[in-house]
């Protein structure tokens, strides 16, 4: 009887003890949130940008996408970067505000004039479809390769894929395969299939099948199935490999299957 009553004290010591920690906890976020609140309309550009990082979220409060689109605007008017891909995100999806495609564009132009990283990306994928501007390969070109230079591979691979097919310029099988190369050193499927394509064709470089189906083998490891039915049409044709129905039509199949998953 003593041990159990010992173990009830024990419990109940514990309970209180846990139940204090939640509410000093609780504590402690509103405190964190009103001292960020007081600092942001202090003109605290970064307080306001975590402000709006912490209602997008729900981290401490209530999630609240129209409080977290008030302060990125509120930090993104002060030239905030990360605030002005953020917001820009926000127009993009719609959330706390109505979807607005080229009001994302615009803070996406913001922050990548400041060469933000994401901002560059997001900006050039939006002049390469048209999306919230006017279709323009030229200034996706431009911002394709803002962000290749700052090392982001997808972005070499885009510009690779543009230079090689002179969209946004004059073409340029060289400056194409310079950045295939880069990109495609790094793993990106996208990059290696059209590198392979362009040792298969020739293009701007000697033509070779064997390079063109180490490429395109790279790329279908990686499940890529461009690159699988490219190898397919090699074996199906005897190019770069011995001519073998049997295993074009495993290729043809595994494209089939990664093209479903897509």
């Amino acid at each position: 009887m003593r041990y159990a009553s010992f173990l009830s004290a024990m419990l109940a010591a514990i309970c209180l003890s846990f139940t204090s920690m939640i509410v000093l906890a609780a504590d402690e976020a509103s405190n964190d949130v009103q001292a960020l609140t007081e600092r942001a309309l202090a003109g605290d550009d970064e307080a306001a940008f975590q402000l709006g990082k912490i209602y997008g979220a729900g981290e401490l409060v209530e999630l609240d996408y129209g409080q977290a689109v008030k302060w990125y605007q509120t930090s993104a008017e002060q030239g905030n970067n990360k605030a002005q891909v953020n917001l820009g995100f926000m127009h993009f999806d719609g959330r706390g505000v109505g979807r607005d495609y080229a009001e994302a564009a615009k803070w996406y132009r913001k922050a990548a004039e400041q060469d933000d990283l994401i901002a560059q990306t997001n900006l050039a994928a939006m002049y390469k479809s048209g999306q919230g501007v006017e279709q323009d390969f030229s200034e996706a070109l431009k911002w394709y390769l803002a962000a290749a230079e700052q090392g982001d591979v997808a972005s070499q691979a885009e510009v690779g894929s543009l230079y090689a097919q002179g969209k946004g310029g004059e073409q340029d099988y060289q400056e194409a395969l310079k950045w295939l190369r880069k990109a495609a050193d790094e793993r990106n499927p996208e990059a290696q299939t059209n590198l392979g394509y362009m040792y298969e064709k020739g293009l701007g470089v000697e033509q070779s099948h064997e390079t063109a189906v180490k490429w395109y083998m790279a790329a279908s490891d990686q499940g890529y199935a461009l690159a699988q039915n490219s190898m397919g049409w090699m074996y199906a044709n005897g190019d770069g490999v011995p001519k073998d129905a049997k295993e074009a039509t495993k290729w043809f199949n595994k494209a089939s299957a990664s093209a479903a998953r897509r």
